[in-house]
């Protein structure tokens, strides 16, 4: 609907909104389709192995975990940024 009143949506998008939001789009699909796939493959072995095997399984699992949870922070922030750059356009 606002896109019908503003104007164009080319008119309503800056170049630092529209980076910030590929940003976090291409982190996204990078977490969907390569890191949790292989954060969830390093979980099941790590969960699964026995002995010795088990402490070095858990040291890779986790290097991997901590990666991926940073960037989900990393792109909840990229998200409130760019809600707060919106809404700044918006009231403006």
């Amino acid at each position: 609907m606002r896109v019908f009143v503003s104007g164009p949506w080319k008119t309503q998008i800056g170049v630092a909104e529209f980076a910030l939001l590929a940003t976090a789009v291409i982190i996204a699909a990078t977490l969907a389709f390569w890191l949790t796939p292989e954060t969830v493959r390093l979980q099941g072995l790590a969960f699964s192995a026995e002995g010795a095997a088990k402490h070095p399984a858990y040291d890779e699992f986790f290097t991997y975990h901590r990666v991926a949870r940073a960037l989900y922070v990393i792109n909840l922030g990229f998200g409130i940024t760019l809600l707060c750059m919106k809404v700044r356009k918006w009231v403006r």
